[in-house]
């Protein structure tokens, strides 16, 4: 940019004649220090302004190289680390169309994983729901306490809960340990169960 030419001057110094002397640094310090006399602003401006400017020529260098500067050079050398040189239009076709295509393949298969990770998230966040509801009748699950002691816990002191606190257990269980992905519906199917729980706090 502008600011970053450089200027010669040559200033006469007694003793030693005519010497050519570069003003720039200092005046980018006095830039730095404070955007200059008519800059209108304070130190802290200025370094959040030259802080952005710095990201901005990031950017410009990268577009430069990465897009401009892309020439029939670079093109050429682009396939260098597979140990070929000097490429040509053919052999770039060629690396181009196999990355789209292992692109494309890497994309279909985490869209056909998708689902079964949006499974096990709600069947963690449905179970997160059901340890809320019980924690606030005083049954929160402690640290240390796996699902099948948890429940076993609250079915004890729910009695009168016993048989729908049992058998969201069981269905927690069977869709948490029996499966490496649980199937969509019967988590939903878990998922509206436990919306439909309300614990009821034992009187004393």
């Amino acid at each position: 940019r502008q600011s970053d030419a450089h200027a010669w001057a040559e200033v006469w110094l007694a003793g030693r004649g005519w010497v050519r002397v570069d003003p720039t640094a200092m005046a980018r310090r006095a830039v730095n220090s404070g955007l200059g006399d008519d800059g209108g602003g304070s130190n802290a401006d200025g370094g959040w302004l030259l802080g952005l400017r710095d990201r901005i020529d990031v950017v410009n260098r990268l577009w430069e190289r990465g897009v401009l500067g892309f020439d029939a050079l670079r093109q050429s050398r682009l396939l260098m680390p597979l140990g070929i040189p000097h490429a040509d239009w053919n052999q770039l076709a060629t690396a181009l169309a196999i990355g789209a295509l292992i692109i494309l393949t890497l994309g279909m298969s985490l869209a056909l994983h998708r689902p079964r990770m949006q499974a096990r998230d709600t069947l963690d966040a449905a179970q997160r729901r059901l340890q809320a509801k019980l924690a606030n009748i005083g049954l929160a699950r402690c640290a240390q306490e796996g699902p099948r002691d948890f429940f076993a816990r609250c079915i004890r002191a729910l009695p009168a809960q016993r048989d729908e606190l049992a058998a969201l257990a069981r269905i927690y269980m069977a869709l948490r340990y029996a499966h490496d992905a649980p199937p969509a519906e019967p988590v939903r199917n878990y998922a509206r169960a436990v919306r439909g729980f309300r614990a009821r706090r034992v009187l004393k």
